[in-house]
């Protein structure tokens, strides 16, 4: 599977997408017509939902890879049906997950301590989807609050 990302009447990037014999993404490529591979993506999964992933970004000369950790609720993911002919999330930018995720950990890679960032996520759930999402930022043990209010 892949897409065309026009602008105007000219075609400026593809983006591939790789699945394993689930019909999960276990990989994504954005390429550009100029500039080649811009992005290179690879997904772990546990059942239908991703544990981890490793993206690289190639901006010549400097290349650098990022790692994100998720952990996840109980509950179905609402985009699940929504997104489902695609097999991916438009909202949280990711492969269409089952549950929704809790905790997020980012890094870079060779990094850890250096770059880590942890995003947490509180759902207020109105039957088995959520309503309200709740996130908080958390770096260097300073919290930061983003909230989100969904409605479905």
């Amino acid at each position: 599977m892949e897409w065309e990302v026009w602008n105007g009447n000219k075609l400026r990037q593809w983006v591939f997408f790789d699945r394993d014999n689930k019909g999960r993404i276990i990989r994504m490529s954005q390429i550009s017509l100029v500039f080649g591979l811009l992005v290179d993506v690879f997904f772990e999964w546990e059942g239908q939902n991703i544990t981890r992933y490793e993206s690289t970004v190639y901006n010549f000369p400097d290349i650098s890879t990022y790692v994100y950790e998720f952990k996840y609720d109980q509950f179905r993911n609402p985009y699940h049906s929504v997104f489902q002919n695609i097999g991916f999330n438009f909202i949280d930018n990711l492969p269409l997950t089952e549950n929704n995720w809790l905790e997020m950990l980012v890094y870079e890679k060779g990094d850890y301590e250096g770059t880590k960032i942890n995003y947490l996520n509180k759902f207020g759930y109105g039957g088995k989807y959520p309503f309200v999402k709740e996130s908080t930022q958390i770096k260097d043990k300073i919290r930061k609050g983003i909230y989100a209010e969904y409605k479905y």
